[in-house]
């Protein structure tokens, strides 16, 4: 709305439409880069031009999310709200896994008025500001817009001025201050005063050696009075302090019991899914041990080398690649030293995606660049800065195009140019973050918020659509089966067919499952799903149920990756496992 002539539409946080308008308290705390160009203050207040929708308000606090966090039973609620204990929606002790960029993005997009175009009196001012924005350039309008009021440099008496009409007062203004302000006058007054002052001020009088005498009284006050005092008080303070390490210690000795009792939660809450699990075989009539390759997985060892959460993982013969939150690439031997061969250093935030393919391994995340890296040399090939405008959070590859998903697009790149090249290409089917993306044959799957969109990669035509209840977070897609991991704890199953028909839902997770990869045993297929709860689980296909559940990593379980029959899997806990 540009005119700003309809009062009704002004729009309340908490409420529906009201008259004659209606401001809403929107607080959060400054923990999100993205977020603090929204939020500049706990207790501020905003004015939406309309009623935001329900999805982006907390369930407990029945307001917009105030820097939204996804917790470790997959609901989302603010940040400060995970204070009251558990959650409202399933009862689950409230635990954050990771902050929502999706919803903190879609907050950051609703329409607001300028707040120096409101009244005191909650009304449109004609007098004020006409501009609407967006709440996340909040911050950058208020410190340029023209109708924020200032102050006069003469006098606090002049008030009520915009910025705009700060110059134009300046000429016109009757009260100034000393001429000799700048030698420690403080006098303030009309012109015609101030002139008659100016001729006899004392500071015009004694010049410098005024106000070095009054900083010489200030130096000797301070040497008799003020630093002593300060000396007694710091005596005591080391007194206290002493007193209080003896507290602190015993206290963080609490913290630590608090923590090993959140932990012992999570691991019955683990063996609980597994007895269920055991149980609806145990019903079904069907056993792992009574199927024809009925593997167990054990876990075969554990790198460790970064020093931040591990984000993804790729995989080209016998190297591993890590990519991590500490902007580093890790390239580990998996068949001979077991040792991390190279890190390989250019990013300069957290590292979300990576794949290999034609000898190149592509890496790209919060940094908004694509780096290429050759996968033989283990050295730097090319860069691509700003290849979006939002932070990349999926990518897939061909032996023609590259393709990467971020904020409401997904581009193709020429891979069979030198150096790479953008293809001109830009894909537009899809809502919200692509956090997934897979290709198969000559398509390409994209997973986005409530929706898969498949497009053919020969014409990028849109084919399908598919819509869901949740987020897609991972994709995975084989000869007979697409699969689908969401915020919902659910693996999603379709046949890979042209209906695309569900085939069935695979339900055991007690967080977002973040990937899935499959790997054939035989005549078997074993399907790998990763998650939020600290757990892999790995499904028969066969008979849809859970064969196994791998539980030793210490935080949510990011990425996985297959090779040789083995199974590597990355986690927030810095460390990637291995399993064979």
């Amino acid at each position: 709305m540009s005119n700003r002539t309809s009062l009704a539409s002004i729009t309340s946080l908490r409420s529906t439409l009201a008259s004659p308008i209606n401001k809403n308290s929107f607080k959060s705390s400054k923990t999100l880069d993205r977020f603090s160009d929204i939020i500049d203050d706990e207790d501020e207040t905003y004015w939406f031009v309309e009623t935001p929708p329900d999805f982006l308000k907390c369930k407990l606090c029945e307001g917009v999310f105030r820097t939204p966090v996804v917790l470790t039973c997959g609901h989302t609620v603010c940040r400060a709200c995970t204070a009251s204990g558990s959650c409202s929606q399933c009862g689950a002790e409230m635990r954050m896994v990771v902050e929502n960029l999706s919803l903190a993005d879609q907050i950051g997009q609703l329409d607001i008025y300028c707040d120096f175009g409101i009244s005191e009196e909650g009304t449109q001012d004609p007098d004020g500001c006409p501009d609407v924005l967006k709440l996340c350039k909040r911050k950058k309008h208020r410190q340029e817009c023209v109708y924020a009021p200032v102050n006069c440099p003469n006098s606090p008496e002049c008030s009520g001025l915009r910025k705009h009409e700060l110059p134009k007062h300046l000429e016109e203004c009757k009260i100034r201050r000393c001429s000799f302000n700048g030698s420690g006058c403080q006098k303030i007054g009309e012109i015609d005063i101030m002139k008659e002052h100016e001729s006899s001020c004392i500071f015009a009088l004694m010049g410098d050696s005024l106000s070095q005498a009054i900083d010489n009284k200030i130096k000797d006050r301070d040497e008799k009075i003020v630093i002593p005092s300060i000396k007694r008080l710091d005596d005591r303070i080391s007194q206290e302090g002493s007193s209080f390490s003896k507290h602190l210690q015993q206290n963080t000795s609490h913290s630590n019991l608090v923590t090993h009792l959140r932990d012992l939660r999570t691991e019955v809450s683990l063996l609980s899914n597994q007895l269920n699990d055991l149980t609806a075989k145990f019903n079904a009539g069907v056993l792992a041990t009574d199927e024809p390759h009925g593997k167990i997985f054990k876990i075969k060892g554990t790198f460790v080398g970064h020093q931040g959460q591990v984000w993804c993982l790729a995989m080209t013969g016998d190297v591993l690649f890590s990519g991590g939150g500490d902007a580093d690439i890790k390239c580990w031997d998996t068949t001979q030293t077991f040792r991390c061969q190279k890190t390989l250093e250019g990013h300069t935030k957290p590292i979300l995606a990576m794949v290999v393919q034609n000898q190149q391994l592509f890496s790209t995340g919060l940094d908004q660049s694509i780096l290429l890296w050759n996968v033989a040399q283990l050295s730097f090939v090319h860069r691509i800065d700003k290849a979006h405008d939002k932070a990349v959070c999926s990518i897939a590859a061909t032996s023609k195009y590259l393709f990467t998903g971020s904020l409401n697009s997904v581009k193709v790149w020429s891979i069979q140019e030198n150096p790479i090249a953008n293809n001109s290409k830009e894909l537009k089917d899809v809502s919200n973050y692509v956090r997934s993306l897979a290709v198969s044959g000559n398509k390409l799957y994209g997973g986005s918020t409530k929706l898969i969109t498949i497009w053919d990669i020969n014409s990028f035509t849109l084919l399908k659509q598919v819509t869901m209840q949740g987020e897609v977070y991972s994709l995975h897609i084989t000869k007979e089966h697409i699969f689908a991991g969401t915020d919902e704890k659910i693996v999603h199953v379709w046949n890979n067919d042209e209906q695309m028909e569900v085939l069935c839902r695979l339900r055991g997770h007690a967080g977002t499952i973040h990937s899935i990869r499959s790997l054939r045993i035989g005549e078997s297929e074993r399907v790998f799903s990763a998650s939020a709860d600290r757990s892999l689980r790995v499904w028969s296909m066969e008979n849809k149920l859970c064969a196994q559940i791998l539980d030793r990593h210490q935080g949510n379980v990011t990425s996985l990756a297959v090779s040789r029959g083995r199974v590597f899997s990355g986690s927030v806990d810095q460390t990637v496992k291995v399993w064979v």
